[in-house]
């Protein structure tokens, strides 16, 4: 996307494959892909991006185009945390439906042992226990949470020295799925 900018203001965000008017002159799509970006820039067109948004955390409000030296810059001057209760509240909610759906797999196992006392194979009860574990491992996790940065850390996978994933991040440590 692009922005045309005049005397400080942005007058036009360009979205997709359209043209662009600047000083009467209608310039086709193609202006974007054929013209370098300096010389882009010296009729007032700037590449236009958007400041990330973490929408799972944040309320955000008061956007504005911030015109920077190379680029122009959605920002948002009021970015507020979303009630920790709530997310604490969603979150929990999220891991026991997670918790529900990796159990159904094998709910039939209990429903058998109930109706005709056949035993559940081992690897079954093992991993039923393991979900079960992880579940409140995880929910405990969650409510010992105090502030969105501790929740965020939840979702962080853990790293070796060289960078290397050395395991789940804390929010998604269940077991291996059954085979």
């Amino acid at each position: 996307m692009w922005a045309v900018v005049k005397i400080n203001q942005v007058t036009q965000v360009v979205h997709g494959g359209a043209g662009v008017l600047i000083e009467d002159v209608r310039h086709p799509p193609s202006i974007f892909r054929q013209w370098t970006p300096a010389q882009l820039l010296e009729i007032g067109v700037f590449p236009y991006e958007e400041e990330s948004r973490d929408q799972k955390f944040y309320k955000y409000r008061g956007e504005r185009l911030d015109i920077r030296k190379d680029r122009v810059v959605k920002v948002w001057d009021l970015v507020t945390p979303l009630p920790i209760k709530d997310l604490r509240s969603r979150f929990s909610k999220e891991t026991d439906t997670t918790a529900l759906s990796l159990l159904a797999g094998t709910d039939w196992y209990v429903t058998r042992k109930t109706e005709t006392n056949k035993a559940i194979p081992k690897n079954i009860v093992d991993y039923r226990e393991a979900v079960r574990t992880s579940w409140e491992s995880i929910l405990e996790l969650i409510k010992g949470s105090s502030n969105v940065a501790e929740l965020k850390a939840l979702w962080v996978i853990p790293v070796n020295k060289k960078g290397e994933h050395t395991g789940n991040s804390p929010i998604n440590d269940w077991p291996d799925n059954l085979e």
